[in-house]
């Protein structure tokens, strides 16, 4: 086994890898019920290991097109294909689990200020309290919402980069079939010169025939004259 068939298997142990640590991230987020500060934490790690992950599937695509044997390189490129459709699946199941994890945070949330409010006594404190929980509630729901906007559109840059990149992808499949499309049409013309050139080849050597036969004819004519002549004043003198 050579060290690119070495390098290859590395990398694809390394996406799987990196694809159950994605999962496990992901459901860590989808039970993340504490604040937004552990949620947003938590975003952040799998953030990084998306990156990472598309990292290894570029470098896998890359060492695919350095293998010599053909086979080995279309079950390489299914597989690929493979390890990017995982890669979207763990891009959506990661909005809805940041999604859930958000809301039952937000419910918690409220939840803990109504009960506050539920212990506290007296109808001038309570109306206090309520306005002060109304406050507070509008302040932590502004800040969730922006928390959620972020997270999103975090989300947001890292699926329009893989859409860039598997339009890039595309481009070269493209470029690559235009040029072994090329390459075979400049077979096809090489092949029709090769059975014009026999075919004159052959009426050439044709020619060649004919000519020696017309030759050997003239001579024997030729020869025949001189006879012919020769006869006659050797008779014409006696």
């Amino acid at each position: 086994m050579d060290s690119n068939q070495v390098f290859v298997n590395d990398l694809k142990d390394n996406i799987i890898r990196s694809d159950l640590e994605l999962k496990t991230l992901i459901k860590d987020i989808l039970d993340c019920n504490t604040t937004n500060e552990d949620l947003n934490y938590l975003i952040s790690c799998v953030s990084q290991r998306i990156r990472s992950h598309k990292k290894s599937i570029d470098d896998l695509l890359k060492a695919t097109k350095e293998l010599p044997n053909v086979s080995v390189k279309k079950s390489l490129d299914s597989e690929i294909d493979g390890f990017r459709n995982q890669l979207e699946a763990n891009s959506m199941a990661l909005r809805k689990a940041i999604a859930s994890s958000q809301k039952s945070i937000s419910t918690k949330t409220r939840e803990q200020l109504l009960g506050l409010d539920s212990t506290t006594g007296g109808s001038t404190q309570s109306s206090l309290r309520q306005r002060n929980t109304s406050t507070v509630n509008s302040q932590v729901l502004a800040t969730k919402s922006t928390a959620i906007t972020d997270n999103l559109k975090t989300v947001s840059r890292l699926l329009a980069s893989q859409v860039t990149q598997s339009e890039h992808t595309l481009q070269t499949l493209v470029s690559s079939s235009a040029t072994v499309t090329e390459t075979g049409e400049e077979f096809k013309s090489m092949a029709n010169l090769i059975v014009h050139s026999r075919k004159l080849l052959t009426k050439y050597g044709r020619r060649e025939v004919t000519d020696k036969v017309l030759i050997i004819i003239a001579l024997m004519f030729f020869f025949g004259c001189v006879l012919y002549v020769m006869t006659k004043r050797v008779y014409w003198k006696y």
